[in-house]
């Protein structure tokens, strides 16, 4: 089975606290950005608990949570540059992606990832638009985890 993490499950990790902890990266996000940004949830349905592994048929798959948020404020490659800046600023590796992997050339994707293994990534669409995903590492599987009443906006 393909596992779909860079990262080991984290077996303390739980869903609520996941969630927990992905709004509060976003939050810092936008609290180490020195324009008037904020966050918009992108989809009504976008944020999940989703599997870690590829084949989606495993019975108690390993999970992570993942929610994507719209930038209002800045956007294109400006906006691009200072999330950077931020991020850096904040202690987290950072770099320009191409598909999962960071990469040394200049792309539309900028991917962040936390000291405690939370990933974001900032994307550019149409030259302009930033949409934001975070994805929290995976846990083990809860049953009983439900989506958790996720921010409309994050000043």
């Amino acid at each position: 089975m393909t596992y779909l993490s860079d990262f080991p499950v984290d077996t303390e990790l739980t869903a609520e606290r996941a969630k927990e902890t992905t709004i509060s990266h976003l939050e810092a996000m936008i609290g180490g950005f020195t324009g008037e940004a904020s966050l918009r949830r992108y989809m009504a349905t976008a944020d999940t608990l989703t599997s870690c592994l590829m084949d989606k048929s495993a019975d108690e798959p390993p999970q992570k949570f993942m929610v994507s948020y719209s930038v209002d404020g800045t956007s294109g490659r400006a906006g691009l540059h200072e999330f950077m800046e931020a991020w850096r600023k904040m202690g987290w590796e950072v770099g320009y992606k191409a598909g999962r992997k960071m990469v040394d050339v200049e792309t539309k994707v900028v991917g962040g990832i936390t000291p405690d293994r939370y990933s974001l990534n900032l994307q550019m669409f149409n030259d302009e638009k930033l949409v934001v995903t975070a994805v929290s590492p995976c846990f083990p599987f809860d049953r009983d985890a439900h989506a958790k009443t996720i921010p409309p906006t994050i000043p």
